[in-house]
């Protein structure tokens, strides 16, 4: 038998079957005019024409570099995301033939953050986009509203343990599912999970369980392949490691369970508080560094804050302020003097007849800089080396290629100047 409902349910589907037995009644004799009614309502498909659509195809002049385009609600506006000088904002380009506004691209944003996610409000009076993890938002028209924020708060705890297992897994399993070789070039893939999940286990900080899981993508041996971090939010501490721009003795520390630097990175935090090769490090911010200490986790959040280091040397013991730096800027710190070592010693091995350059990646901006590193000094030699070890991969290097296969067909100097050679 059927169980009798609460009282406000009853109430409440009474009602409903009331409603609807009304409607039903209301409804008998009108269904002509609700058919007549909906017709009108129904909206027809969009159709193309594409008989000759190239003769009526118009080359919109916005000259940026165009990244992401949407056309508003009301088809009147070319929401562009676009960049000049590698400076990402938002233009608007009119589409409305009898709009007043110039047919050019105006720039409606102009601070540095990377724009993403940018839409127009339903009315298409406004746009919404996302600028450094904040919602933005601008008036399409000049005059026509003021830009503004939209701020939403929202706390969040991570349970770094359960964090690192699921990040991990899923990488794992998105190259199992996605790789672009089946057989995994030779590699037994699910071993490789099992063979690093315990590692991924232990590690103390987000910089280790990262640096694990790429050790484990490096064995598919297959370039532009990796984990990066993540990017913080404006607000927020990301869980990022300082680092002290020094490298340790590591067989010291496996050994004895001491952290004896062995080289100082130029112009790095440790370079800057005055550590030296020798030095060994005791404690940092009053705790103690021993064998089964990690440094790493003892350096989370400490990226540019003032860091007490305690070490000795020569047997006496010391007290060094160091604000520890991120990683990407160690990063390049690192590159920095890596390039310089070669460049010295390609000009030694050579007799100074050949120079070196290095290419960071195959993008724009080392393209450009490639132009910078051929200057007058390597420009003067017999040769350049350049050097493509370690390059992050890109789409320039052909042009690469051009700057040094090109010949010169024209020559311009000055009435009374040398012609050059």
């Amino acid at each position: 038998s059927r169980q009798p409902l609460p009282a406000a349910a009853a109430d409440s589907a009474r009602a409903k079957t009331r409603a609807t037995a009304k409607t039903s009644k209301s409804s008998k004799g009108k269904k002509g005019t609700d058919t007549a009614a909906t017709a009108v309502a129904a909206k027809p498909p969009v159709t193309i024409n594409f008989e000759d659509i190239r003769r009526r195809l118009s080359l919109v002049p916005v000259g940026i570099d165009v990244r992401a385009q949407t056309i508003s609600p009301d088809g009147k506006w070319l929401l562009l995301t676009g960049s000049v000088l590698n400076q990402t904002n938002l233009y608007i380009y009119p589409l409305d033939e009898l709009s007043k506004d110039p047919a050019t691209a105006r720039q409606i944003t102009s601070t540095s953050g990377a724009k993403r996610e940018a839409q127009f409000s339903p009315d298409s009076k406004e746009v919404y986009f996302l600028d450094q993890g904040r919602i933005q938002v601008v008036p399409v028209e000049v005059g026509k509203g003021a830009s503004r924020s939209v701020f939403v708060a929202a706390e969040l705890d991570v349970d770094f343990e359960q964090e690192k297992m699921v990040v991990f897994d899923e990488a794992w399993a998105y190259l199992r599912d996605f790789f672009n070789d089946p057989t995994f070039n030779g590699t037994d893939w699910p071993a490789q999970h099992d063979k690093f999940a315990p590692y991924i286990a232990g590690a103390r900080t987000p910089d280790e369980a990262r640096r694990l899981t790429n050790l484990m993508i490096g064995e598919l041996n297959a370039s532009h392949s990796g984990m990066g971090p993540a990017a913080s939010s404006p607000g927020t501490v990301a869980p990022a490691t300082g680092r002290l721009g020094v490298r340790f003795d590591p067989t010291e520390y496996e050994q004895k369970g001491r952290l004896r630097v062995t080289s100082v990175l130029p112009l790095g935090a440790g370079a800057l508080a005055g550590l030296k090769p020798g030095d060994v490090l005791l404690a940092v911010d009053g705790r103690p560094i021993n064998g089964s200490t990690n440094l790493d986790e003892v350096l989370q959040y400490k990226v540019g804050r003032r860091t007490t280091l305690r070490v000795s040397s020569d047997n006496k013991e010391r007290e060094v302020i160091v604000r520890p730096l991120s990683r990407d800027t160690e990063k390049a710190l690192d590159y920095r003097q890596w390039v310089e070592e070669r460049r010295a010693y390609v000009a030694k091995a050579s007799g100074g007849k050949l120079g070196y350059v290095h290419m960071f990646d195959m993008s724009a901006a080392s393209l450009s800089q490639l132009y910078l590193d051929l200057d007058a000094e390597n420009m003067s030699r017999d040769g350049v080396v350049v050097d493509v070890r370690n390059n992050n991969g890109g789409f320039v290097n052909v042009y690469a290629i051009d700057v040094l296969a090109r010949r010169s067909y024209l020559t311009m100097a000055d009435r009374g100047t040398p012609t050059p050679v």
